[in-house]
Order: structure tokens, then sequence, then C-alpha cells
């Protein structure tokens, strides 16, 4: 077989089930990938429709946007907020998926994203057709999901999630780790001898760059001027230590009176967050803002937050982390033991913490009374996302591993 299209470009056909026009961070990465891949790929993308806010949209089944043909696969369309519905979700999505694959006879390379994370398990078909098939891992499972007690841990479903994992994970060409504490939990599952490589997450630098606070139209609009911003953007999901960063800023005492705790995005936990607003005045819960006025969001911030449960952090990198050094902001992370975002605080680009209110607290205070180190620390934090972690330089890595014929 062939790996050309019909415009002698190679063919990519990259999987995962959140696209454009979703606001998921997901989504927004896999779209600048594939569209910052076509001008060197043949580049189709298997997808699912388009969640907002909950509710799902219905697209075309087959569309081209930007270069890229989407194609979105039949799946059911169950509300997340169901753990069976969610399950439901990701086994039709996989058939779907395997349907498409098994007749996709033309050569092509597959990338196959762990989201949702049946998807990797099509690869199996893919390298029976011969195809060259990566797999890109945003979220570890069954690790994840035992980690917030979604399912037991080492029960039969974890157990069983696992044997599959390792079936197909040791037959792809390569595996593509966003952190380093993923690809040491991968190499202990899949053995020394595992074909991983990490290659991190980025921001876009002409969507995000350091700006002054009194520019942002976003910080006007909600009175945050005059306040000291402690800004969480990003989905506001089971996987994420939220109600830390409540119960943190409600402890400062005065020097904390200009303090407030500000999230944008939806999820899981948003009303649980509502109501804990409601009864503070240093906490606000707002909606998503366009992915173009992700700058103008972050000029808003003085600090950026990232907060996960307690094991999540050796199963995920936030994507987050990387537009809070864009913005040239510093980070304060509650993601105890993350050796990722422990090497970018020890680069001097912010604070990592212990999923506990008291050390929060005390880092809270921390930058509100050494406003010199919020300046200093986010002065590195762009210089370190400028050497290397641009859209840009990331995608360039993409691309070279997805055209290496040697790879695998």
């Amino acid at each position: 077989m062939t790996n050309k299209s019909k415009t002698g470009h190679p063919t990519l056909t990259i999987v995962c089930e959140n696209y454009w026009p979703e606001v998921a961070s997901t989504g927004q990465l896999i779209t600048e990938l594939a569209e910052e891949l076509s001008p060197f790929f043949s580049v189709e993308v298997l997808t699912a429709q388009p969640r907002y806010h909950g509710e799902y949209d219905q697209r075309s089944r087959s569309e081209i946007r930007h270069g890229v043909t989407v194609r979105r696969l039949r799946t059911t369309r169950f509300a997340k907020s169901s753990r069976l519905g969610r399950s439901l979700n990701w086994l039709t999505f996989l058939l779907s998926l395997c349907v498409a694959v098994a007749t996709r006879w033309h050569g092509r390379t597959y990338l196959f994203v762990t989201n949702p994370p049946t998807a990797p398990w099509a690869a199996i078909i893919a390298k029976i057709m011969c195809q060259r098939t990566f797999i890109l891992v945003y979220d570890l499972y069954p690790d994840l999901a035992e980690a917030v007690g979604a399912i037991p841990r080492g029960g039969f479903v974890a157990r069983l999630f696992d044997v599959v994992n390792r079936f197909s994970f040791r037959r792809v060409n390569c595996i593509i780790v966003v952190g380093r504490d993923m690809e040491a939990r991968l190499r202990h599952k899949l053995g020394p001898d595992a074909r991983i490589v990490i290659v991190p997450n980025w921001a876009d630098p002409d969507v995000i760059s350091p700006r002054e606070k009194t520019s942002s139209e976003f910080a006007r609009a909600h009175d945050l001027t005059d306040r000291f911003v402690f800004l969480y953007a990003g989905n506001l999901g089971l996987f994420q230590d939220l109600e830390s960063l409540v119960h943190a800023v409600d402890s400062l005492d005065g020097l904390g009176r200009d303090a407030t705790v500000v999230f944008v995005g939806d999820g899981a936990k948003r009303s649980a967050l509502e109501e804990l607003a409601r009864e503070s005045d240093r906490v606000r819960v707002l909606d998503y803002v366009p992915y173009e006025q992700l700058g103008d969001l972050y000029a808003a911030a003085d600090v950026g937050l990232i907060a996960l449960e307690p094991g999540v952090e050796k199963t995920n990198v936030p994507s987050k982390t990387y537009s809070i050094l864009a913005a040239g902001r510093p980070f304060l992370a509650v993601a105890d033991g993350s050796s990722d975002l422990e090497a970018l605080a020890d680069d001097g680009c912010g604070l990592v913490v212990k999923n506990d209110s008291s050390h929060l607290t005390a880092a809270m205070s921390h930058f509100l009374t050494r406003r010199d180190d919020v300046v200093k620390m986010g002065r590195r934090a762009r210089q370190v996302f400028i050497e290397s972690y641009t859209k840009q330089a990331i995608i360039g890595r993409y691309r070279q591993l997805l055209s290496e014929r040697r790879v695998g």
C-alpha cells in the first residue's frame, strides 16, 4: 500500500473524540495540530459530534475546514456526568472507529489520541492492515479513573483496561506522551524497551503574550483591574482539586482582602463551585471565553492556577500550564509529586504545593506579599516558554516524528 494521497502528500488520519468547534483544550490542541500539519500531509480527522456546555451540536458528517477533512463518527450522545453514559459513548466511538479503520485500505499514518481512552484499541486493526500507527497519550487510563475513585483500584475493569492497552500499545510504531511521569508509568507497564517519546503540549505566542492588566477587557468587564487575581481557566471537572483553591483564598487574613480566585470554564464541578462562590466575596465563576480572547483573559491574571486531585498528577499534564507560561505569569499548582510541574517550579516559573488548603494559603500569601516574585517568575515563565513550548516548535517535532520512516 502506498502512503501517498492524490495530492502527493502522505496521508495522516488523526483520531480524537474532541475537535473544532469544541472549546475544551484537547479539541483546540488537536485542531491546531491537524491544521498546522495540513501543508505537509493530507490530513483527515475522525471525531465525534461537538459538545458545548454539556449539549451536543449536530454538524455535517463530513466537511473540510482549513485544509483538513473532518469526518464525524456515529456514537451515542449521553451526558458525561453519567459514568454509564460516558462508557457507552466510548464504546460506540470505538465500534464506529473500528469500522472506519477496517475500510480504509489506502496506506496512511494513524495518530490515535487517548480521547476517548478506548480509541487506541483500534490501532490493532490498523497494524493488521500494515499501517503506520502512533498513540498520543493525553490522559493515562485506567490510572486516571482509579486516582479519582471512578473505578476500583486494581479491580476487574482496571485490569481489563490494562491488558487491552498493553496489547495495543506494544504493537504501534511509537507512543507519544506529554510528560515525564506518564513516560515512567508507561515504561513500568510496557517494559524499558517500549517505543516512547516525550512531546509536550504548547501554546500559541501570537494568541497569548504578556500584557498589562489595565489592557484587559475581561478584567475591566468583571471589575478585576484592582484585584489580585488567581486565575483558573479550563475544565472544572472531577480530576481537578478546585475546592482547595476556594478554601485557601477564604482562609487568607487581612492581607488577602483584594485576592480573588476566578474560575473560567465549565464541567462537573461547576455547580458546586457556584454554590461556594455565593458564600464568598473572593471567588468568581465565569463562562468560557473564545479561543482568540485567551490572551486578553490571561492578561487579567496575576497568577495562573493548576489544580489536580491526588494521584492525577502522574497521569496528566494540564495544557493550561503552557498558556500561563506564554502569558508571562507565574503558576501556582496543586499537584504534589508532579515531576513535570516541579521541574518548571525549580526553573523559577512558579510554585507547586500539596493538596492541602493550608499549603495553598501559604503560597497565595507568598505571592500577595512578594509582588517582586510575581514579576520575576512571570518573566522567567515567558522566557522558558519561548525556549521550549511554542506552537511552532512543538508541532515541528510532531511533523518530524510522524514523517520518519525509521520510527518503530
